[in-house]
């Protein structure tokens, strides 16, 4: 058997190995809902804090991430933007982040360890994801266990992901839409459940729905040997 981790993947390798395709399944990444725990509730307040994890690399596409932040920005909205990451596009960045004169605005808080990263998720109010590939898309499923809805662009991985109960996909390389789809979570985000943002993400994501799928997957490859 050959396990494709999302949707999109499975499609791709059957265009590159069409012989294979009777091998093929879908089981999705894991994530630990133990570790990944749901964020406290937030003082109320008309602040919004938006973070991303991102590699600094171009199919990343943290320039479109950083000029829809601006686009709020300049509309009134009272954001700031955490980025957490690195890489080769950082002087990049930094040059635009200043050039839209939107420094204090976005914190780079460069590489962090997992529990620094959760730290930041359950400070967050929403994650986003602007990528032009992502094959799955682990990011996504942590920040919905921590109980943050997301906003991704429709790049592959996220199909599998996101729902309307837990975020919203939008048309990758578009500032506007990004823009458009960033603003329509901030003004609906009390309609957002972050414990119900986490319970379906831990059914399908969670330990158990991936000890399910591999156990089901095992006793299938047995069978078919008796």
């Amino acid at each position: 058997s050959i396990i494709a981790t999302s949707t999109e993947l499975k499609k791709s390798i059957v265009r590159q190995f069409s012989c294979h395709s009777n091998k093929l399944c879908i089981i999705p990444n894991p994530v630990d809902e133990n570790i990944f725990s749901l964020k406290p509730e937030k003082e109320a307040n008309n602040s919004i804090t938006i973070i991303c994890i991102a590699l600094f690399r171009p199919e990343k596409r943290l320039d479109v991430i950083i000029s829809a932040i601006y686009n709020l920005i300049k509309k009134g909205a009272n954001i700031t933007l955490k980025i957490i990451g690195d890489g080769p596009l950082k002087s990049d960045i930094k040059k635009q982040i200043k050039s839209l004169k939107i420094i204090d605005n976005v914190q780079l808080l460069g590489y962090l360890n997992q529990s620094e990263i959760i730290k930041q998720l359950h400070l967050s109010d929403m994650l986003i994801l602007a990528s032009e590939v992502e094959t799955f898309g682990v990011v996504l499923v942590e920040a919905q266990m921590c109980g943050l809805p997301v906003v991704s662009t429709d790049c592959g991985g996220p199909r599998d992901i996101i729902t309307k109960e837990t975020g919203k996909i939008v048309k990758p390389k578009s500032i506007n839409s990004l823009t458009v789809g960033i603003n329509e979570i901030i003004e609906n985000l009390d309609k957002f459940s972050p414990e119900r943002i986490r319970e379906k993400t831990i059914a399908q994501f969670g330990a158990k729905a991936y000890k399910d799928s591999i156990s089901k997957l095992i006793k299938k490859i047995m069978n078919s040997y008796l």
